[in-house]
């Protein structure tokens, strides 16, 4: 199954929520990556991230807790170090994660009555504050609000389905059997998917997938062309580098030079 996301809808149904309670929203997809956010109207947090010092412990303590929301595959919470209360939770329809949202930057329970930067107590005071009956009531709302009428669920081919898995797992055995296995499928049914839908073999498929995530490596990375190689699910280092002359008419090397 394939998730599909209507930003524009996120979007507008985040705005509407966050001038109303005054929250900060960033959604998440299935694997937890950015899709859209919205920041609360408020000026604390602009000026506590006005010395970039902060603005950069603030997106480390966000991204700390996305990731142990994604981990748990709960509810989680925390008080960030200006003593606002975040919270990360995952979305889930039908049995299955489709999404995240992280929200809050609200003065809660556990907050400090005063502002933990000198001189910015005016706008801390102005921090929305949630009583745990509010929060609660929020996190439990909120996938019914937010996702019933935004996400939805669209059923893939099995072209779409093996190809899909081929690009986000250059490093595992891609072997025809090993993708029968994965999509449920004859190795018959398999070769004819990849006939009809992209005109070259499964093998061939692999063979382009892998040479085209190097191909982004060596332009945006300093990775070591062997490291790239591995990367992309080539352990052998002399074939990868023929492999990828012969395909790309150049050596990783030279294609590095030329597009650096």
């Amino acid at each position: 199954m394939k998730i599909c996301y209507d930003i524009e809808k996120l979007k507008r149904i985040a705005e509407g929520i966050s001038a109303l309670t005054g929250l900060t929203f960033s959604f998440r997809d299935e694997a937890f990556k950015p899709l859209c956010g919205v920041k609360a109207r408020g000026d604390f947090c602009s000026a506590a991230q006005k010395d970039g010092q902060t603005g950069e412990r603030c997106a480390q303590c966000d991204a700390r807790l996305m990731e142990k929301c994604q981990i748990s595959g709960r509810l989680e919470q925390h008080y960030c170090h200006l003593g606002l209360l975040d919270l990360a939770m995952p979305i889930y329809k039908e049995g299955q994660v489709v999404g995240g949202i992280l929200f809050g930057r609200v003065r809660a329970e556990h907050s400090p009555q005063k502002s933990p930067i000198e001189g910015l107590d005016a706008l801390y005071q102005q921090v929305p504050y949630f009583s745990e009956q509010k929060i609660e009531s929020l996190y439990t709302l909120l996938p019914d609000i937010l996702f019933e009428s935004a996400i939805s669920f669209e059923e893939q081919s099995l072209s779409e389905r093996a190809a899909a898995y081929i690009r986000t797992n250059l490093q595992a055995d891609l072997s025809v059997g090993a993708l029968c296995t994965q999509c449920f499928c004859s190795k018959n049914a398999l070769y004819e998917a990849f006939h009809a839908a992209f005109g070259c073999t499964v093998n061939e498929y692999v063979t382009s997938a892998r040479l085209t995530r190097a191909k982004e490596l060596l332009r945006e990375t300093e990775e070591p062309v062997y490291a790239i190689a591995a990367q992309v699910g080539i352990e052998n280092y002399t074939y990868f580098c023929k492999l990828f002359k012969k395909k790309i008419g150049v050596t990783p090397a030279d294609y590095r030079k030329a597009t650096i």
